[in-house]
């Protein structure tokens, strides 16, 4: 989102929570419409637009920090535990 990419998500339990629901679809067919859709009509620019508004308000130094700190637990053998920083995320 934060690139500009159009967020195409299946649903899953919470993703409602952290995503807008025009992001989430059913199944790989409805996500295959709305991509379809949404270059069709020409709104690519403005759902791009609207995506990273979306994310920006999280701070994208914070998002990185958090998935850094989490991959290096991980590759270190520390344990999968997110850091104190990615309660704020959701």
């Amino acid at each position: 989102m934060a690139s500009g990419a159009i967020p195409m998500l299946l649903g899953w339990p919470g993703a409602e929570a952290i995503y807008d629901t025009r992001w989430i679809h059913r199944s790989e067919a409805d996500m295959a419409r709305s991509i379809a859709s949404v270059v069709e009509e020409g709104r690519w620019d403005a759902e791009a637009a609207l995506a990273r508004s979306q994310v920006v308000p999280y701070g994208l130094d914070t998002v990185a920090a958090a998935w850094d700190a989490l991959l290096e637990s991980v590759i270190a053998g520390d344990g999968v535990t997110a850091p104190a920083t990615a309660t704020h995320l959701a």
